[in-house]
């Protein structure tokens, strides 16, 4: 999939099927991307970070070619609403985030930013983020320092047998903290 630089009536539809519903995060996050490709000229191959693990970075990951899954996204959960799209090889870049003060403080976007309103009102807030558009960000341009990882080694898990990348023990995370999301049944 290549880069989708326009918010369009097309994009929210797919947005809408990727996320499974179209919620207010999905159309910020989608204008956020815009308005950083806008800024970001012609990048060939980009990195991104968003900051929240919140809707914006599914709009993320269908925009660019950027996902969890190739590592080209990374996030980080400092629930802020803010997303960073940069040059893979110079790492410079353009952060762009929602600015409160340029949010009228009488509108349902503000109220459901602030949580005065329900996910009832998601449909109105959509309504009005399609009239605000970008005009509710800022933006700033930034030098990322993010360095590669090293490429973990594959080990066997002394205590379960299972294989995993190793980050320097020989058990793998699920047996020194306990597999608590799961219990075997018959």
């Amino acid at each position: 999939m290549g880069y989708i630089r326009k918010v369009d009536d097309e994009l929210i539809s797919k947005l809408e099927k990727f996320h499974g519903a179209l919620v207010p995060g999905l159309v910020i996050g989608a204008y956020m991307v815009e308005l950083a490709y806008e800024k970001l000229g012609d990048a060939q191959m980009i990195d991104a970070v968003v900051e929240s693990r919140k809707c914006i970075a599914d709009s993320v990951q269908l925009m660019t070619s950027c996902t969890l899954g190739n590592g080209w996204l990374k996030v980080y959960d400092w629930g802020i609403f803010a997303i960073t799209l940069y040059d893979k090889k110079s790492k410079k870049g353009v952060r762009v985030y929602l600015d409160i003060n340029k949010i009228p403080k009488e509108s349902i976007t503000y109220k459901w930013f602030f949580r005065e309103v329900d996910k009832e009102s998601h449909e109105e807030v959509n309504r009005e983020l399609l009239i605000l558009k970008k005009s509710i960000f800022s933006y700033e341009y930034v030098q990322v320092g993010i360095k590669k990882k090293e490429r973990p080694s594959v080990i066997l898990c002394t205590k379960c047998g299972y294989p995993f990348l190793s980050d320097g023990s020989n058990e793998c995370m699920s047996c020194r903290e306990g597999a608590t999301y799961y219990t075997k049944v018959s």
